[in-house]
């Protein structure tokens, strides 16, 4: 190949995100219901004080120890096994049709799973930056519909809404880098405390009675699927670089030999 075409076959190089946002149009209002449909399992999955007080992933009762939860949640505990998945849904959905941002509660979906993550696994060890890509790829279509709805094509009414709710996702997606540059560490290290206790208590009840194992199975498969997913996380995130600063910054996320949290898997 001469360097002539080597240069025009670069400068032609169209982003695959683009050409991705442009074949899912059709299909975005479908890919927007079912993100919003796993929103509920996200926020629990995020929510610590909660996975421990209403017992979701103890054999125990919350608040009656003595009694035994058995399996109480099982609609729970399996969407908790899968949760990684409908994260890396949400994470990838609203990247490649960024036009669904705009319903009302799909914002919250998105942030709760943008602040605790820094990149998208692609293959292996490749990887991209996360919120770099959603400054170069969502934004524009936020900043657009914003335009849109200020320009009055729709109702007066309509347009208001429209353009409030493109304002407030152009805010929190511009100020969510930041979040979780100084958040996700410590939020995926209370999740490891918990499921260090959480199965920590497993083990030893189990190990006393057996024969309840086969009852509370999926909230074991759960806990153990969110335990993996949190080593995985801890191993992907250590000296991650961010661009968001002149100079690359590394996140706080430091390999401890002796972190219990992780040592104990």
């Amino acid at each position: 190949m001469s360097t002539l075409k080597l240069v025009q076959f670069i400068d032609s190089y169209d982003p695959p995100l683009k050409g991705l946002q442009e074949d899912l149009k059709f299909v975005s209002p479908r890919i927007g219901e079912v993100l919003e449909a796993v929103g509920p399992v996200i926020f629990l999955s995020t929510d610590t004080r909660k996975l421990r007080n209403e017992g979701f992933l103890s054999p125990y009762h919350p608040r009656y120890p003595d009694i035994l939860t058995n399996s109480a949640h099982p609609v729970r505990a399996q969407d908790l096994a899968n949760v990684t998945s409908y994260k890396e849904w949400v994470l990838l959905g609203y990247l490649v049709c960024p036009d669904e941002l705009l319903r009302v509660t799909s914002i919250d979906v998105a942030l709760v799973v943008l602040k605790e993550n820094l990149i998208l696994t692609v293959f292996r060890d490749e990887y991209a930056l996360l919120h770099e890509d959603y400054q170069l790829y969502v934004l524009p279509r936020i900043l657009e519909s914003k335009k849109m709805a200020k320009s009055g094509r729709t109702k007066q009414k309509e347009a208001d809404l429209e353009y409030s709710v493109a304002k407030h996702v152009e805010k929190m997606i511009s100020e969510v880098h930041e979040q979780s540059l100084l958040s996700c560490d410590a939020i995926h290290h209370e999740r490891r405390v918990l499921l260090k206790q959480e199965i920590g208590r497993m083990v030893l009840f189990f190990t006393d009675q057996p024969s309840l194992l086969a009852p509370n199975i999926q909230m074991v498969f759960s806990a153990l699927a969110l335990a993996q997913s949190e080593v995985i996380w801890y191993f992907q995130h250590v000296g991650i670089a961010s661009s968001k600063s002149k100079a690359a910054r590394a996140i706080p996320v430091d390999i401890d030999p002796n972190d219990p949290t992780i040592g104990f898997y």
